[in-house]
């Protein structure tokens, strides 16, 4: 009995070593620039192009959207709204026009997506932000059903110039020395 037993947590270990080595191999996918930063003025329109990059070892279609970024989390992460947050008609995401909505990319390969970015005449100064959301799934197929995937995003943060009041405030400060003292 037990080299059975030794057998088969044998068989076991292979198994699951397995499992983790296919598990790896997983599709993915790499935007490049990950962060698009600018300036720009009302009623203007630019172009930038985004390099999306297949990093799984099959041919894979990729299904790109945009969203807008509501909120940070702790640790500067993104809060991305979701297809179906409640719209006021300044977001972003409205000023984005896509080149395409969808691009067949060869395994380990790169492909460059254009998009649009016009600003309208009567937006508002100061910082929108929002991204390039690209997934394996189609938009469509997000909205119900049960699936396993992923989303990569980057993030375009556009300034909009004009009269613009920024504050901050020091909620919290903390040093580990208790006297300090200031030297001139």
């Amino acid at each position: 009995p037990v080299p059975i037993i030794k057998l088969l947590l044998i068989s076991l270990f292979f198994l699951f070593t397995l499992n983790l080595s296919l598990a790896q191999d997983v599709a993915g996918v790499g935007i490049r620039p990950a962060i698009v930063e600018d300036k720009l003025d009302p009623n203007t329109t630019k172009t930038y192009t985004v390099e999306l990059r297949n990093l799984s070892p099959v041919d894979q279609t990729f299904y790109l959207s945009k969203r807008d970024i509501i909120d940070v989390k702790e640790g500067g992460v993104p809060v991305f709204a979701s297809a179906s947050s409640q719209k006021t008609g300044y977001e972003l995401s409205d000023w984005i026009t896509l080149e395409k909505d969808s691009v067949m990319i060869p395994a380990g390969m790169s492909h460059s997506v254009s998009f649009i970015l016009s600003v309208p005449e009567n937006a508002v100064p100061g910082g929108h932000f929002g991204g390039i959301v690209v997934s394996v799934e189609p938009p469509e197929m997000k909205t119900s059903g049960a699936s396993i995937g992923y989303e990569v995003a980057n993030i375009i943060s556009i300034r909009i110039s004009g009269d613009v009041l920024e504050s901050a405030q020091i909620r919290q400060f903390s040093t580990e020395d208790f006297i300090h003292s200031a030297i001139d």
